[in-house]
């Protein structure tokens, strides 16, 4: 083991490795929840008529076939991606089981895209969560988690940046026009809910949700700020998380898998050292 980077998240690898595939779990648990697993897809399973380059070549490959149109082969790849998160979870210094499941990850987010919901780009953030895992040495792994933490804030701080060129953050009434069109199902499918009242009186009194969307839309602009300095990120954890909550509320948007790898990413060094010094104590690390 090679401790002797720089970087304050080297020492820190194990219990950032576990509580990362907690996370993995529990995304996974979410999507059979939701039916959305390649095993759970439809037979025959729909797919998009438009595709990039990378669905061109997951479908010339035969791997969408083999994961959604047979069922034992899509049954052994879901219980892949569970084996791998579990096991890495015990093993978190076993680089090649972070390789294997990095490679079964982006097989699932393609998947997902073809056949499920076409580019659920925020799935992508998860994915560069784990590539780190994939590094040998520590050092390499701490300089590239500290890596992906730059990649967080070009993700939520691009959103900003585009609005700003699209022309949303200028446009006073694209709060209230996008929640429109967001909980219109929501609120035809459930007349009688609390929250179909909220989004009643919220109706009524617009500009509190325009206000409203243009302060997330500034809270995504935070993130810009992280590519200077780490010591707002606890500011920015709290601007995802607003973000978070006023989007599902809002815009029918749960970028939960997002949201979990962003706050784990935006932790400062001496917060794990505090949870790895609360958790190893008497617990040995696992190891083959």
């Amino acid at each position: 083991m090679n401790n002797t980077s720089t970087s304050p998240f080297a020492t820190n690898r194990v219990i950032i490795t576990r509580l990362v595939m907690i996370h993995c779990l529990f995304c996974l648990l979410l999507r059979a929840y939701s039916h959305t697993l390649p095993m759970q897809l439809a037979q025959p399973v729909l797919t998009r008529a438009s595709y990039n380059i990378t669905h061109l070549l997951y479908n010339i490959s035969g791997i969408g076939q083999l994961l959604t149109q047979h069922y034992a082969t899509s049954v052994f790849f879901t219980a892949a991606l569970f084996a791998v998160v579990i096991l890495l979870f015990l093993f978190p210094r076993k680089s090649w089981l972070a390789i294997a499941f990095a490679l079964l990850f982006l097989l699932l987010i393609v998947t997902t895209n073809v056949y499920v919901d076409f580019n659920q780009h925020y799935l992508f953030l998860l994915w560069i969560g784990i590539l780190p895992f994939c590094a040998r040495r520590d050092s390499t792994f701490g300089l590239l988690w500290e890596g992906a933490r730059y990649y967080a804030c070009w993700v939520y701080g691009s959103t900003f940046i585009l609005k700003l060129i699209n022309g949303a953050m200028w446009q006073w009434d694209y709060g209230i026009m996008t929640m429109k069109e967001q909980i219109a199902e929501y609120v035809f499918l459930n007349p009688g809910t609390n929250l179909t009242a909220l989004y009643t009186w919220l109706i009524r009194h617009p500009e509190l949700v325009n206000v409203g969307q243009k302060l997330v839309f500034l809270a995504e602009g935070l993130f810009l700020v992280g590519f200077f300095t780490r010591k707002y990120d606890r500011l920015l954890i709290a601007s995802g998380l607003i973000i978070f909550i006023t989007t599902s509320l809002f815009a029918n948007v749960f970028f939960i898998e997002q949201l979990g790898i962003m706050i784990m990413l935006l932790l400062p060094a001496g917060q794990w050292v505090k949870w790895k010094n609360r958790f190893r104590k008497g617990q040995p690390v696992v190891s083959f």
